[in-house]
């Protein structure tokens, strides 16, 4: 019988300077890419733009990229924390 506990994979990325994505990849695959991501951007550093509406591409079993309207500029950072959580069909 297969596990009822869906694999759960939580972080922060790290946006800085004229960076405008990050790369998350995963320690260990998903299982199958489909699987929920949830993105919850931190207060910004300095006078950083562009964090409001973060959004998900390149899903991916080994991660995925997290992506920003507009770059922090200089030293200013953009922190987003995410989970990604696979779905179990019972």
């Amino acid at each position: 019988m297969p596990s009822t506990i869906p694999l759960v994979k939580s972080g922060t990325a790290t946006i800085t300077g004229a960076g405008v994505s990050s790369a998350i990849t995963f320690t260990t695959s998903m299982l199958d890419a489909n699987y929920s991501i949830e993105l919850t951007p931190q207060t910004p550093t300095g006078l950083a733009r562009g964090f409001e509406s973060p959004w998900v591409t390149a899903k991916l079993l080994t991660g995925f990229t997290i992506n920003i309207n507009t770059a922090p500029g200089g030293a200013d950072t953009v922190l987003i924390n995410w989970i990604a959580t696979e779905h179990i069909n019972l």
